[in-house]
């Protein structure tokens, strides 16, 4: 499972959605499920790079089947 976050609104940190990035690992963990990929990026990059992006999504989804 992919799990995207597109943040940086009003947010400039990098790891702004780590918090939630372990809460959804340990989620996972507990159930004894495969624990998701994750990628994130900021709004401003993904709107300006959008084919690469996906491009690049595509490909790991590919790679991880």
């Amino acid at each position: 499972m992919l799990i995207f976050f597109i943040h940086g609104v009003a947010e400039s940190k990098v790891k702004f959605a780590q918090p939630l990035k372990s809460l959804i690992k340990q989620d996972f963990y507990q159930r004894g499920h495969n624990l998701p990929h994750f990628h994130s990026g900021f709004y401003a990059d993904i709107l300006n790079t959008k084919d690469r992006i996906w491009n690049f999504i595509y490909q790991d989804l590919a790679n991880t089947k």
